[in-house]
């Protein structure tokens, strides 16, 4: 099955005692705002195991052009203004917002990125052909050892902030509880992030929450 273009959105709020609130908000009422978004064809959020940054959403496109139909609707630009208005003051400052195109598939299984845990890795290179032998060469031989089962790279075609990485790497795993699998994958980063090839390295753990496409409410 051919992965898609995707926007996705980290975002958390400051106050941990609002984040039941608060996913409950994105879940009952962001999430069916933005399946208005001209062009949606599945979304999906996810929960924080071990990270930075409490909520991950995945949104994916049948095709760039159609993603930035959505990227410039006027539906997103109410979802977003809904956002604000309600949770403005309360949203941690370093939430993330990039729309992506596949650059690489490594390994694909046929239901694509939506409904298993997932360790989303974002980084900005020098030299992508350099990069790239070393995913291929190191990186996923050691992460196979942990049941992968999806790696695709992405290409960030825009960001928000702009300070943002300009790569993300998605990785899912066959295993139902990736919690167990989180020491052994971090060290597979951790040896990444000493080879000087990516700047910027960040991981984060997040394990599957919601999918209205996936899972329709009723």
């Amino acid at each position: 099955m051919a992965l898609k273009p995707i926007y996705l959105v980290r975002l958390a709020v400051k106050n941990p005692e609002m984040d039941a609130k608060f996913r409950a908000w994105y879940n009952g009422v962001h999430l069916p705002d933005l399946l208005k978004v001209p062009g949606v064809v599945k979304d999906a959020r996810f929960d924080l195991i071990k990270g930075d940054i409490a909520s991950l959403a995945i949104y994916e496109f049948p095709s760039v052009d159609a993603m930035m139909e959505g990227k410039n609707s006027d539906e997103l630009a109410k979802a977003k203004a809904d956002t604000q208005a309600r949770w403005g003051s309360y949203l941690d400052p370093r939430g993330e917002r990039y729309w992506c195109d596949v650059l690489e598939v490594y390994e694909c299984r046929r239901d694509g990125l939506l409904d298993s845990g997932t360790s989303f890795v974002a980084y900005s290179t020098r030299d992508d052909s350099m990069a790239s032998k070393y995913i291929v060469g190191e990186l996923l031989p050691e992460l196979r050892r942990f049941g992968l089962s999806t790696a695709v790279l992405y290409k960030v075609l825009y960001k928000d902030p702009e300070s943002l990485p300009d790569r993300i790497l998605m990785l899912q795993f066959k295993s139902e509880d990736i919690k167990a699998l989180v020491a052994g994958i971090d060290g597979v980063i951790s040896r990444a992030r000493s080879v000087g090839l990516f700047e910027k390295l960040t991981i984060a753990h997040y394990d599957f929450a919601v999918s209205y496409t996936r899972n329709p409410p009723g």
